[in-house]
């Protein structure tokens, strides 16, 4: 949950109480997982993505926006309407939310990806999401959870 200042009130420490910076801290993270970072403009329903993004999907990277009919393609079909509730939900109301769904680019190996994403204000805007993505090991799945959250949301 965020606090009023935007800091994760509540889920960990301060990066500075531990004398990390923020590029110390997505180090540590992305050494055991290949996370990518994306963003949707609402205004104009286009997502864009970084490369790390298009190789966790397997899709052709592009500095503009993204086909995402490559993306779905990808997605499990029994997964495939909840990530599009989460986006749909977090476009119409300010929250958070955190999806594991499986993605495959040959549709017959399956691999589990968390999907975090939160809406985000764009001054003269609708907003627009904003989010990470990072593969996750089989054997961490067991639990397969999703959670929403507007709680203590504040932007």
């Amino acid at each position: 949950m965020l606090s009023k200042s935007g800091s994760i009130a509540g889920k960990i420490d301060t990066l500075q109480d531990f004398g990390l910076s923020t590029d110390e801290f997505f180090e540590i993270f992305s050494t055991f997982n290949l996370v990518g970072l994306w963003r949707l403009d609402l205004d104009s329903g286009h997502t864009f993505c970084s490369a790390t993004y298009s190789k966790l999907y397997g899709i052709r990277h592009t500095d503009g926006p993204i086909n995402m009919m490559d993306i779905i393609a990808r997605i499990h079909p029994d997964d495939l309407s909840s990530v599009m509730e989460s986006h749909e939900v977090a476009s119409a109301h300010p929250m958070a939310y955190q999806k594991i769904h499986r993605i495959s680019s040959d549709r017959i190996t399956y691999r589990y990806v968390c999907s975090i994403g939160r809406f985000r204000t764009k001054p003269g805007t609708s907003g627009e999401i904003v989010g990470i993505a990072f593969e996750v090991p089989p054997h961490r799945c067991d639990f397969r959870y999703e959670t929403d959250s507007t709680a203590d949301l504040k932007l």
